[in-house]
C-alpha cells in the first residue's frame, strides 16, 4: 500500500513542478507562493479524489495490482483522510491569508489595471463557491473516517453522495485551474484525471461499476455461541461460486440494511454450501445475532481477497485470533478433503489465539488433526500474549517460513514490527487488512 500511496501523492507533484519550470518556478514571495501552494494543493487533492473514485468501484484487474480488495480499501481510507486535508488547507490558504490582508496584517500586491480575460470568466465565483462547499464536506468526511462511533450505516450512506462530490470538485477544478497550465502537462493530467474520476462516478451513480458476481440463498443453520460470535452455514440456489480458500465475500441477509464482508468459513469442495463466522461489532451484525433466522434469505457477492495461502515457500505459518479463524478454518477443510494436497513434513503451524472455552477449539483441532496441520492453541490467561520468539521457539525457526495472519489488528501490528525487526522479508508476512473503516 505504501508505494501506491506515496506515488498518488508524488505523481501530480511532479508533474505540476515539471509544468511550472517554464514559468521559473513556484516563485519566492509569500504571495506568488502562496497562489502557486494552493494550485498545488488542489491538483494533488483532486487527483486523490479521483483515484479514491475509481478504487470505489472495487473493478477486479485493480485489486489484483494492489494485493487483494483489503489492500485496496486500506489505500482509500487513507487516500481519503489525505484528501480532505489537502481539500482543508487548500480552502485555508486561500482564504485566511485574504482575512490577514483584510485586517492590515499583510498587505497585497497592487492589481495591474487591464487584467485579461481569463477562460471560463462567468463561471469563476459559482466555482468559488463550490469550493468552500467543498471544503465544509471534506472536514465531515475526514471527521466520519476517525470517529468510530458514528454508526456504520449513516457513514456508508454519506459516502454514496460522494460521486457527485466528485463531479462538483471537477467543475471547480476546471473552471479554476489557472490559463498559463492548460497547454502544460498539468493540464493534460487534469483532463486524465477529469475523464477517468467521472467515467467511474458515473459508473457508481448508475450501478455500472465492475464488481464481483451475485449468489443468492438460504440460512440453512445457525449456531451462536456465548462469546459473541456466530456460525451461520448457507446453501446457495445454484453450484456456480468458485472461490479459494481464505477468501471473502460481501453478504446481505434478510434483517441486515447493507452489505458486510465476511471471511468465508468453509471448503471450496462444495460450492453451493457456505459458511461464515461473524462477531457482534457493530449495529447490524448485533441485529444479525439477535433476530437472524433459519430459512432467511441472503445475497453473495464476490469472492474477494488474496489471503489464498499461495506461495512459494517452504513452511507456513498461521496465526489467527478472534473470527479471524474463519479463513483457517476454510483451509483446513480444503486440506482435510483433499490427501493429496495434504503436506507430508511438519511445514504448517497454526497458532489460534482463543479463550480457553471457546467452542470452537475442538472443531479447529478436529480439523487440523485431520488435515496434518500443528495446532497450538494459545489462551491469554494461560500462556499471555503471543509474539513472533515463541512462534520462533516452536516451530525451530522461520527464516524459510511465510506468516499468515488474520485477527486483531494490535497483534497483528506487533507480530508485523517484530517480523521486519528480525529481518525477515515483508513480502513474506501475508495479512489481511480487510476492515470497513
Amino acid at each position: 500500500m505504501k508505494r501506491w500511496f506515496s506515488l498518488a501523492l508524488v505523481l501530480p507533484t511532479a508533474i505540476w513542478l515539471i509544468s511550472m519550470l517554464p514559468q521559473g518556478g513556484p516563485g519566492s514571495d509569500f504571495w506568488t507562493l502562496r497562489g502557486n501552494s494552493i494550485i498545488l494543493s488542489g491538483i494533488v487533492a483532486y487527483s486523490l479524489m479521483a483515484f479514491i473514485t475509481l478504487l470505489a468501484t472495487r473493478p477486479m484487474w485493480l485489486e489484483g495490482l494492489l494485493g487483494g480488495l483489503d489492500q485496496s480499501y486500506r489505500l482509500h481510507k487513507w487516500l481519503g483522510i489525505t484528501a480532505g486535508v489537502l481539500v482543508f488547507v487548500h480552502w485555508m490558504m486561500e482564504i485566511v491569508p485574504k482575512s490577514m490582508a483584510k485586517a492590515g496584517w499583510l498587505t497585497r500586491p497592487a492589481k495591474s489595471g487591464n487584467a485579461p480575460e481569463r477562460i471560463f470568466e462567468f463561471l469563476r465565483d459559482p466555482a468559488k463557491d463550490i469550493g468552500e462547499w467543498l471544503g465544509y464536506i471534506a472536514i465531515t468526511l475526514v471527521l466520519l473516517a476517525l470517529i468510530k462511533y458514528i454508526p456504520y450505516h449513516w457513514f456508508r450512506r454519506l459516502h454514496k453522495v460522494f460521486p457527485l462530490v466528485f463531479i462538483a470538485a471537477t467543475f471547480h477544478a476546471i473552471v479554476l485551474l489557472p490559463d498559463a497550465l492548460w497547454p502544460t502537462l498539468s493540464g493534460v493530467w487534469v483532463v486524465i484525471v477529469a475523464l477517468a474520476g467521472c467515467l467511474a462516478a458515473l459508473a457508481i451513480l448508475f450501478g455500472l461499476d465492475q464488481r464481483g458476481k451475485h449468489y443468492a440463498g438460504s440460512v440453512q443453520n445457525i449456531v451462536r455461541h456465548a462469546d459473541g460470535v456466530m456460525e451461520i452455514h448457507c446453501r446457495l440456489d445454484d453450484d456456480h461460486l468458485r472461490f479459494k480458500p481464505g477468501q471473502f465475500a460481501f453478504v446481505r441477509f434478510a434483517n441486515t440494511k447493507d452489505p458486510h464482508p465476511f471471511s468465508i468459513a468453509s471448503s471450496d469442495t462444495d460450492p453451493r454450501n457456505i459458511s461464515f463466522c461473524v462477531k457482534v461489532l457493530g449495529d447490524d451484525t448485533l441485529r444479525l445475532m439477535q433476530s437472524l433466522t433459519i430459512g432467511s434469505r441472503m445475497q453473495l457477492e464476490g469472492p474477494y481477497g488474496r489471503f489464498t495461502f499461495a506461495d512459494g515457500d517452504s513452511a507456513q505459518v498461521w496465526v489467527g485470533g478472534g473470527v479471524g479463524v474463519a479463513p483457517f478454518i476454510s483451509r483446513l477443510e480444503h486440506l482435510a478433503a483433499e490427501p493429496a494436497a495434504q503436506r507430508s513434513d511438519s511445514d504448517l503451524h497454526f497458532f489460534f489465539c482463543t479463550p480457553e472455552q471457546s467452542p470452537l477449539n475442538r472443531r479447529v483441532a478436529d480439523l487440523c488433526q485431520r488435515a496434518g496441520v500443528h495446532l497450538h492453541l494459545i489462551h491469554q490467561s494461560r500462556d499471555g500474549n503471543l509474539d513472533l520468539e515463541k512462534i520462533r521457539t516452536t516451530t525451530g525457526g522461520l527464516h524459510e517460513a511465510s506468516l499468515w495472519f488474520c485477527g486483531p489488528f494490535g497483534l497483528g501490528d506487533r507480530l508485523l514490527q517484530e517480523w521486519s525487526a528480525c529481518g525477515l522479508p515483508d513480502a513474506r508476512f501475508h495479512r489481511e487488512y480487510f476492515r470497513m473503516r
